[in-house]
């Protein structure tokens, strides 16, 4: 008789082994899907807890015969002021100031010119051009204005046959802002434009470190760092920070945009081609930020480098600008500890959020428009 007790303690050996393997297989395969869970939720934008305040106007989005939609500018302060212009009917810009204690209020600049504002201070101090071409976009004849707290226009000096306009103003008054020199139009931006630095006590003077290559400026802060665009050498811009103290800075990326500058010195912009986000500060150079899409549209930023932007996939790109929106559509908030915060859920489907500018209490202005009628209306997002 054959003696099977060694061969049936093995086989049990073996199952219970098996069972083992299986067992911690199971737990395994659990643990990483626990924690790709986990990094999914972390990764999850937060739904936005924010009252939302619509402005008492709404304005149709305007499509130009280049293809090009208008700008719809609107900017906050501290104060929860609001300053912008809109479209009435489609037609007739209108500038205005709007907070929750005074209420909307229209500016008229000048007699039968059109009035748009670029930046608002502290203060409530603003400033933007004026122009005989009822659309945003620098066309036409250009004079730069300042509005005081009283809501009294200063048109700045400038030679007879050259224009301007102011691009942003900080909170000691000094207003930034760019000359041409020559015939200016919207496809003949190559020569002939230098930076200007204007206040009431010493008016104006013209930045000649900077050069008359220069493109763009976004914005000045209270130590007078000006934030910019120069002209590249083959495609894009080639982004800039010049300040009296520390002198022309080149920020070594290549820019689509610059948005924002703050305070701190931090400065926000958008990369050329590939739509990126970038802030660049003294200490740390560019950093990357995910902007979570393909074409990034709107941003800005306050002092603790919390930025707000939104995002699309898809449309069209045309002339240098993306100008049909169809694709899927988001907007956030990014804290300065990596947090992203989403939007969305505040509006109701087919409506699309574009945030513009943010306050260092947390406000954010932007605005909204509605898909099926392209009607759009100015919101402040307050936070609860």
């Amino acid at each position: 008789m054959k003696n099977t007790t060694g061969n049936t303690e093995a086989g049990s050996r073996a199952v219970s082994k098996n069972k083992r393997i299986v067992r911690t297989g199971l737990l395994v395969a659990a643990v990483v899907l626990l924690c790709f869970l986990v990094l999914m939720i972390i990764n999850r934008p937060r739904q936005a807890d924010y009252e939302v305040l619509y402005l008492p106007f709404s304005d149709v989005m305007n499509i130009s015969a280049s293809g090009i939609s208008e700008d719809f500018n609107c900017f906050i302060n501290d104060k929860g002021q609001v300053a912008g212009n809109y479209r009435q009917g489609g037609k007739v810009n209108i500038s205005y100031l709007w907070d929750e204690k005074n209420g909307l209020v229209e500016l008229a600049v000048v007699k039968d010119k059109y009035c748009f504002i670029q930046d608002i201070n502290n203060k409530g101090q603003a400033v933007g051009y004026v122009s005989d071409i009822d659309y945003n976009g620098w066309h036409g004849e250009c004079e730069a204005f300042f509005m005081d707290t009283d809501r009294t226009i200063t048109l700045l000096p400038i030679d007879e046959d050259a224009g301007a306009y102011a691009c942003g103003i900080n909170d000691k008054g000094v207003v930034v802002g760019l000359i041409y020199l020559a015939p200016f139009h919207q496809f003949e931006l190559e020569k002939n434009k230098q930076v200007f630095v204007w206040d009431k006590v010493g008016g104006m003077r013209i930045i000649d470190e900077i050069g008359d290559d220069v493109e763009f400026v976004c914005g000045i802060n209270r130590a007078g760092q000006i934030a910019g665009l120069l002209k590249g050498e083959e495609s894009g811009y080639d982004a800039f920070s010049w300040s009296e103290s520390g002198g022309f800075v080149s920020l070594d990326v290549e820019a689509e945009w610059i948005c924002d500058i703050n305070e701190e010195g931090s400065i926000l912009g958008i990369t050329y081609f590939e739509e990126e986000l970038f802030v660049w500060d003294e200490d740390n150079g560019v950093e990357l930020l995910d902007a979570k899409g393909d074409w990034v549209d709107g941003c800005g930023m306050n002092d603790a480098a919390d930025i707000v932007w939104a995002v699309y996939d898809g449309g069209i790109y045309l002339l240098g600008r993306f100008v049909l929106k169809e694709g899927d559509h988001r907007s956030f908030l990014w804290l300065k500890d990596g947090e992203t915060v989403s939007f969305d859920h505040l509006f109701k489907d087919g409506e699309r959020f574009c945030p513009v500018d943010i306050n260092n209490n947390g406000w954010i202005v932007g605005y909204v428009t509605d898909r099926s009628n392209l009607r759009r209306r100015v919101v402040v997002l307050r936070p609860k």
